[in-house]
Order: C-alpha cells, then structure tokens, then sequence
C-alpha cells in the first residue's frame, strides 16, 4: 500500500494492489471518518465512473483504490499531485 498527500480533489491517497485489500481499507477509513469526520471514496474498477469524478469533484479527505482506477482518474484529471493537472 502507498500513501499519497497533497493530491487534487484529495487530501490523502491509499493505493491497493487489489480489490480485496481495498475493500478492507475503505471500511476502515470510513468507520474512521464517522468519528473524525472525513469524506472517504473508494476508486475500485468495476464501479460507475461518474461516480467516482463527480465524489472526487466534491472533495474528499482520503480516497482508496487499486492502480487500474487511479490511472484512470488521473488521465481523465480527475485526481493528481496540485499543480500537476
């Protein structure tokens, strides 16, 4: 796993190899988030990917996903480094 700050739409990044671990992760953070109160969103393949554009538009404090959606959401500039995109 990798975690990435500073990124755009997010404050916090959390890679996973795979949708198993990702899964996991997602209801960690979010278990976390409604005590600290966070956004999180999942980027999984196999989701809807307006979805996941229009839930990064809005903000989110953390977001976790596999390398296949990340990408994805990077190309279509949807999430990268500030200043990058």
């Amino acid at each position: 796993m990798v975690l990435l700050a500073g990124l755009k739409h997010a404050d916090h990044g959390l890679w996973c190899s795979t949708k198993g671990p990702c899964s996991l992760c997602v209801q960690v953070v979010i278990a976390l988030g409604d005590y600290l109160d966070t956004q999180c969103h999942a980027c999984i393949g196999g989701t809807n990917v307006r979805t996941d554009i229009m839930k990064l538009e809005l903000g989110q404090h953390v977001v976790v996903g596999t390398p296949g959606r990340v990408f994805d959401m990077i190309s279509r500039r949807a999430l990268g480094k500030d200043g990058e995109l």
